[in-house]
């Protein structure tokens, strides 16, 4: 059991066992460096859910430009998207399967929108679709609804994959960790980047600078270490 190992065991089970993590790995007599490779995680997800997914509207909604698409949570995070999606697609559904935390400002733009329908009490059960997607399948107050959509954007809450490091107690918020402008975690020695990170936009362009950043540091910390 991972939770009860001593982070010297947890090391020790990585060097014997590195595929258990996800890719690419390093890990020597100073560091341990994890990453992990998106497609192969995905792999265990059925394609036609692997075709929906997108976790980033401000990243992929120009792609369902004109079209019908659904957004799936209930945080403020989840309005600021379908706000932004409505003004390129044609229909915006938002299926919140909890009541909705959306802030003031947020919610007042939401009800002057007709093309975002709100749909409360709902639980996305299934996307189907071959090539492309095409149609969404929810739970609605034990109701089945289906809806011919291009695209989903499941924006619930979610985790990353930073567990391995609770031994060390690393501060973090909703299983992101958070980290200084240098990158580093309340953890000495330990820095992170990238989506494991709390912040609000989740894009390649920004990871990459801040890998940039985590590594400089973290080779001049090491450094520091006169080793």
């Amino acid at each position: 059991d991972f939770d009860d190992m001593k982070i010297s065991e947890l090391i020790e089970f990585i060097r014997k066992n590195p595929s258990v993590l996800k890719r690419p790995i390093i890990v020597d007599d100073r560091r341990v460096q994890v990453g992990y490779n998106e497609e192969e995680i995905r792999t265990f997800i059925p394609r036609a859910r692997r075709l929906a997914e997108s976790y980033c509207a401000s990243c992929d909604g120009a792609f369902f430009r004109g079209q019908d698409v659904m957004v799936v949570g209930h945080s403020d995070r989840v309005a600021e998207e379908a706000i932004y999606l409505s003004g390129l697609a044609r229909k915006v559904y938002v299926a919140m399967p909890e009541a909705p935390s959306f802030s003031e400002r947020h919610a007042d733009i939401l009800k002057g929108l007709a093309q975002v329908e709100l749909i409360p009490s709902a639980t996305l059960v299934t996307v189907s679709g071959t090539d492309k997607v095409s149609e969404a399948v929810l739970s609605v107050g034990g109701q089945e609804r289906q809806i011919p959509v291009s695209a989903v954007f499941p924006l619930t809450e979610g985790r990353s994959a930073v567990s391995f490091l609770y031994p060390l107690e690393p501060k973090e918020e909703k299983g992101f960790l958070l980290v200084d402008g240098n990158l580093s975690t309340s953890v000495p020695g330990v820095f992170a980047c990238g989506d494991v990170v709390k912040k609000t936009l989740r894009q390649v362009a920004n990871a990459v600078g801040e890998a940039a950043l985590a590594a400089t540091n973290a080779i001049r910390y090491v450094r520091t270490l006169g080793k």
